[in-house]
């Protein structure tokens, strides 16, 4: 915006100190059901309901892309909250321009929780041993193979 001529240069710099640079949502797949239960408990209290998710609805919102980043699950859950009239939320609520992806992916979401709950398992693991050979002694798998589901799991020792 600076090069376009749309944005101050001396007030760019200013505000430049210290960069921060948040992830979206999709590349922190870990953080959705905290900010889910996060918002399902406000917007409850905020209507006056006792509501929760189903463990199908928890692996949709996983193997969702949200382009609209944690407004667009903010938003999402709070209309579910308002208009689902069950107390158990569940994939069969979503409005119909959430729930054609869960149509067309139903075969790549077993993946997807699969993979997540591959995730986990690792995660667990490394908050327990200290290496990769450790993990893949306590899993039983290879060291190569620990390592690399780490880095495609974007895990960090």
């Amino acid at each position: 915006m600076v090069k376009d001529g749309t944005f101050r240069e001396d007030l760019y710099y200013r505000l430049n100190v210290l960069p921060i640079k948040i992830p979206p949502l999709r590349e922190r797949k870990n953080d959705i059901d905290w900010f889910a239960q996060h918002f399902m408990e406000q917007y409850s209290r905020k209507y006056r309901v006792e509501k929760t998710y189903s463990e199908d609805f928890k692996i949709w919102m996983r193997a969702y892309h949200w382009p609209g980043n944690i407004r667009e699950l903010a938003n999402l859950i709070q209309r579910l909250v308002i208009t689902v009239p069950d107390m158990m939320i569940d994939v069969r609520h979503l409005p119909a321009d959430y729930a054609k992806p869960v149509q067309d992916g139903g075969d790549n979401l077993l993946k997807k929780a699969a993979e997540n709950a591959e995730r986990e398992l690792l995660e667990r693991a490394f908050a327990e041993h200290k290496t990769t050979y450790e993990v893949a002694r306590a899993l039983n798998s290879s060291q190569a193979t620990v390592a690399r589901k780490m880095k495609n799991y974007g895990i960090n020792v």
